[in-house]
């Protein structure tokens, strides 16, 4: 599991360095059915509200592979979310509470 989510967060990261300069992927989590061999991958772009979005939905879902055992020969689902956000606010922190609760196992 800790390949398969390197493998994504490689991806992840080459995919926000092709977006607009106020822009970028976060990868929220992975979920593991081991019991199907399936992953989904909850996988969102945030965005300056200021400007459009460079990727939809459906894109982010063919970027990540949906539909392919891709990962680790695992079927892939993807659920993405577009999200608008002040990015030049100085109270703006892409893994701040209010997008990304963390917790601890």
């Amino acid at each position: 599991m800790i390949d398969f989510a390197k493998e994504v967060l490689d991806d992840v990261d080459k995919y926000s360095l092709s977006l607009g300069e106020r822009e970028f992927l976060m990868l929220r989590g992975i979920w593991f059915d081991d019991q199907n061999g399936a992953a989904l991958l909850s996988i969102d772009l945030l965005y300056d509200r200021s400007n459009k979005p460079t990727l939809t939905e459906d894109q982010i879902k063919a970027a990540f592979h949906e539909g392919y055992a891709w990962y680790g020969n695992q079927a892939i689902s993807v659920e993405p979310k577009i999200i608008d956000v002040i990015v030049l606010s100085d109270g703006f922190f892409p893994i701040g509470d209010q997008f990304y609760k963390r917790v601890l196992l």
